[in-house]
């Protein structure tokens, strides 16, 4: 599946953006990462430029990313306020960053818990142990 060996090549949170816009957008992943130069293709990759910038990534790393270079990259972000006049492209743009968003809240919450369940279980490892050492000590 060339959508998963291309994916793999990302960090977390390039898979969570690409699937994302891949999701709100409807455009294939492989299609997003291909040079494929369809309307609809080419809005999607300038989500994932948007969205990678915002969350601090530089121009030539979100060009390796999306497969452009990195004066694309550039074109992208800087025509992103004129593009937000498209109801189609500032819907997918605000779906895309809410997925993100939820999912990176959501992440947070879940590693709270899971600590939360660590700590919480050894402590019963220890009163384990505890019980154990009275019960066998005579």
């Amino acid at each position: 599946n060339p959508t998963m060996q291309s994916s793999t090549q990302f960090s977390r949170l390039d898979n969570i953006v690409l699937t994302s816009v891949s999701s709100t957008t409807g455009v294939e992943l492989a299609k997003i990462l291909s040079s494929v130069k369809m309307k609809e293709v080419v809005i999607a990759r300038s989500i994932v430029c948007v969205l990678l910038d915002e969350y601090g990534y530089g121009k030539r790393e979100i060009g390796r990313i999306v497969n452009v270079d990195h004066k694309s990259v550039h074109i992208s972000i800087d025509s992103h306020d004129n593009r937000m006049a498209d109801r189609k492209y500032a819907t997918a743009y605000h779906k895309s960053k809410r997925f993100v968003e939820d999912y990176e809240s959501s992440n947070e919450n879940l590693e709270g818990k899971v600590n939360s369940l660590y700590t919480k279980y050894v402590e019963l490892e220890s009163k384990y142990e505890h019980l154990v050492n009275l019960l066998t000590s005579n």
